[in-house]
Order: structure tokens, then C-alpha cells, then sequence
């Protein structure tokens, strides 16, 4: 039997893909997120399809003290965490100032705070056996300032760089870390930070399944950094060509209109 998979934000968008993909290679779950619903709907979905096992763990990330309880309870489980999908996130449209501040510390103890503990936790017990897997999921304006998400555009960032780190030093340990970077995909993510960004036609938007299907492969390959799709590739050469005035102004501009 493959490794045992956890996944944080795995009630919908690219967590609930991930599920499928771990579950049809026969990995069994560990499902987290706050909607304790749409967990046990998940997870009757993968054990029909798959015959896979799968638990449901709700959590709010959000809450400093869940990552703790959240390692605990796998832990009374007694199953060994092979994999682990750091994947929960939000973002917050809106100039830094107009948005509360309440709303932004919680973006950080998700994006941030919780996937940190989450690494060193997991990480250990990893790292003391001999193997293991983690994937922090970033995205691809990592490589980017973002005025008008600029708590968000930071938390990701952190996850890269923070990523990077973590490779070098557990890879002689036995345990691999991935950066995943997706682009655009088709989740609530866009209605839930205030962006609302309609789908384009003809292309633009990634499936969660395909984000997801080229996660996997990442992670399985032990990639420190990936990418879903070549244009997601070339976006973080923009950070690398352009001034950075011209870059910050050019982001800003697009931001502001909202499209």
C-alpha cells in the first residue's frame, strides 16, 4: 500500500483534486479543512471510487492552535503521514489599509503560520524515519510584488523561499519538498478574495484536475520547484526582465481594474 497522504484545504478547488489523485493511486487519506460537510462527502466519494481509506479531520487553520490538535489527532490515529499537502490558503483583494486587519493576521496564520508548524511537526517524524514527502502549494505570483494583494502575494513568497530552505535541508534526510506554483485554476478562490475573475474563454483558467495531476507527479518526482503548464513557467520571468518600478506599476494597474 502507498504512503499515507494528508491533505489541508482539501474540501474543494485543487485539495479536493489532489484527493482523488492520491486516492486513485492508492494512497490513503488524511482530509482536512473547516467544512466538515464537504469532508465526509470526499471522502464517500474516494472510498467508492477507489477503495480507498480515507479519514476526515475538519480544522481551521486559522486557529493557532490547530496545527497542534490537527498533529495530534493523526497521531491517535496511528497512521504514518508519508505525504503531506500543505494546500489550505485564502487571499484578500484590496489595498492593504481598507482591509481589516483581523482578516489579514488570519491570512497569514493559514498561509504562513499553520503550513510552517505543519512542516516542522510532520517534518520530524519524517526526517526520523529516513522518508517522506511534503508539498507546500505557493503559486506563481511568488516571483511577484502585488499591490492590492499584498498580504497574499507575500504569504507566497514565504512559502517559496521557505521551501527552497526546507529542501536543501532535509533532503539529506530523506524527505523531499516540493514547491508547486499553480497559475489561474478553477476554484472559489477568486470569489472569496474579492477578485471575481470570470473564467476566459477559450483558455487561461487551468481544470483543478490538471493542477493537480501535474502536483502529483512533482512531488512523486521529488521537484523542488514546479510548475503546471508552460505559461505559469515564463510568468516568474517577468520578476527577473522587467524594472521592478515598471513591474510593480504594471501589477498594480492590472489589479486595480479587476477583470
Amino acid at each position: 500500500m502507498a504512503g499515507a497522504a494528508l491533505i489541508t484545504g482539501a474540501s474543494e478547488g485543487i485539495g479536493r483534486a489532489l484527493a482523488h489523485v492520491f486516492a486513485r493511486h492508492g494512497h490513503p487519506l488524511l482530509l482536512t479543512a473547516r467544512n466538515a460537510a464537504r469532508l465526509d462527502s470526499l471522502a464517500a466519494e474516494v472510498r467508492e471510487r477507489y477503495g480507498a481509506e480515507a479519514w476526515c479531520l475538519p480544522a481551521d487553520l486559522g486557529q493557532a492552535t490547530a496545527p497542534a490538535a490537527l498533529h495530534q489527532a493523526v497521531r491517535e490515529l496511528g497512521v504514518e503521514v508519508e505525504h503531506l499537502v500543505n494546500n489550505a490558503g485564502f487571499g484578500l483583494y484590496g489595498d492593504f489599509l481598507s482591509r481589516d486587519l483581523e482578516a489579514q493576521s488570519q491570512l497569514v496564520q493559514v498561509n504562513i503560520a499553520a503550513l510552517t508548524e505543519l512542516c516542522h511537526r510532520f517534518g520530524a517524524e519524517m526526517a526520523a524515519r529516513g522518508h517522506g514527502r511534503i508539498m507546500n502549494v505557493a503559486s506563481v505570483v511568488a516571483f511577484m510584488p502585488g499591490p492590492m494583494m499584498a498580504t497574499y502575494f507575500a504569504s507566497k513568497t514565504y512559502v517559496h523561499r521557505f521551501s527552497e530552505s526546507l529542501y536543501e535541508e532535509l533532503k539529506p534526510k530523506g524527505v523531499s519538498v516540493t514547491c508547486f506554483c499553480p497559475g489561474r485554476t478553477e476554484s472559489l478562490f477568486q470569489e472569496r478574495s474579492g477578485l471575481a475573475f470570470a473564467p476566459r474563454p477559450g483558455g487561461g483558467t487551468a481544470s483543478a484536475q490538471s493542477v493537480a495531476e501535474a502536483g502529483y507527479r512533482a512531488m512523486m518526482a521529488g521537484r523542488v520547484l514546479a510548475f503546471p503548464g508552460l505559461l505559469n513557467k515564463l510568468m516568474p520571468l517577468g520578476e527577473r526582465l522587467l524594472p521592478r518600478l515598471v513591474l510593480r506599476k504594471t501589477i498594480h494597474a492590472v489589479m486595480r481594474r479587476r477583470p
